[in-house]
């Protein structure tokens, strides 16, 4: 396939600064260049990702904060066949190389903005009055990517972030990405059920929380008990394949739902599976994603067990 060059990041710009190295930019793709006071993340190319692959990689860049920093705006940019892009910040730093993620490597991420979607374009990253994001100065930048491939063919993918870096804010409160999954299920030809339950160690305020699940998918249940009280159903819908790309979140932004120490949030997962094989994490999915704040770092808890914990 024929590849033009263009400059993987382009220029030392507040907080980060760019790489003095070309990268490739795959034929086709053209993300918009980064405006005044962005940086612009390209990711390597994906290389042949074959029919029925389902692939999330990880992409360590040339690239790290200069200083602690709010994250102002960030725009992610995909080629097709994606099912989301992920720009974090990691504090365990490795040599620029590119390969299939690995759950351990998320104990050392920290998001800082993503899109999910076969989209070419996403829609800014935008959080409520008076929430950031924050990063740390001297973490590596990484940008995972997965790729799905439902055609007859092979096909390279890449993705590009701009983003524009601001002075903190004391003024702000730094908010992060919440997670509880189940990565250990089976979903067997017909129907097949799993869940997963998470006792929370720290107090949060969480202020958007949906179900998720992939194209198997039939029906999400989640619900919050408190240490001392009953159990209350958040929410308890069949699931629409649309979700997994652009998920139905509640909206917790005007009252956030505070979860005490102690407290837990279970998620309950139908499937019905067509075909005549067995599907596993990640081609399919059984948890909740959200944000909440205040933060130090995310929190994603797989199996019952905070990462990192």
């Amino acid at each position: 396939m024929m590849t033009t060059t263009r400059l993987a990041l382009v220029s030392c710009l507040l907080a980060a600064c760019a790489s003095d190295n070309e990268s490739e930019l795959l034929a086709g793709f053209s993300p918009p260049p980064p405006t005044n006071g962005e940086v612009q993340y390209l990711s390597p190319i994906v290389r042949d990702i074959k029919p029925g692959e389902d692939r999330i990689v990880c992409s360590y860049l040339d690239a790290y904060i200069d200083a602690d920093s709010d994250i102002g705006r960030v725009a992610g940019y995909n080629t097709t066949g994606s099912h989301h892009i992920i720009l974090y910040t990691t504090s365990l730093a490795q040599a620029p190389n590119t390969h299939d993620c690995k759950d351990e490597e998320m104990v050392f991420f920290s998001i800082v903005g993503g899109t999910g979607g076969d989209a070419a374009e996403s829609p800014e990253n935008k959080l409520p009055e008076g929430l950031v994001r924050r990063v740390k100065g001297g973490n590596q930048l990484v940008i995972q990517t997965h790729w799905l491939n439902a055609s007859d063919t092979a096909f390279d993918g890449q993705a590009a972030f701009n983003v524009r870096y601001d002075s903190v804010s004391p003024n702000k409160t730094p908010a992060d990405f919440l997670a509880v999954m189940n990565t250990s299920f089976d979903v067997t030809p017909g129907a097949s059920k799993a869940s997963v339950e998470c006792t929370f160690e720290a107090g949060v305020n969480v202020w958007q929380l949906a179900g998720h699940q992939h194209s198997l998918g039939k029906h999400v249940r989640i619900a919050y008990t408190p240490k001392a009280g009953e159990q209350r159903v958040l929410f308890d819908e069949d699931w629409k394949t649309e979700w997994s790309f652009n998920p139905k979140f509640l909206d917790f932004t005007l009252a956030p739902m505070y979860i005490a120490p102690g407290d837990k949030l279970r998620v309950d997962c139908d499937w019905e599976n067509p075909g005549t094989d067995t599907v596993r994490f990640p081609s399919e999915m059984c948890g909740a994603v959200g944000g909440f704040y205040p933060s130090t770092n995310q929190l994603i808890c797989f199996n019952g067990d905070w990462l990192g914990g």
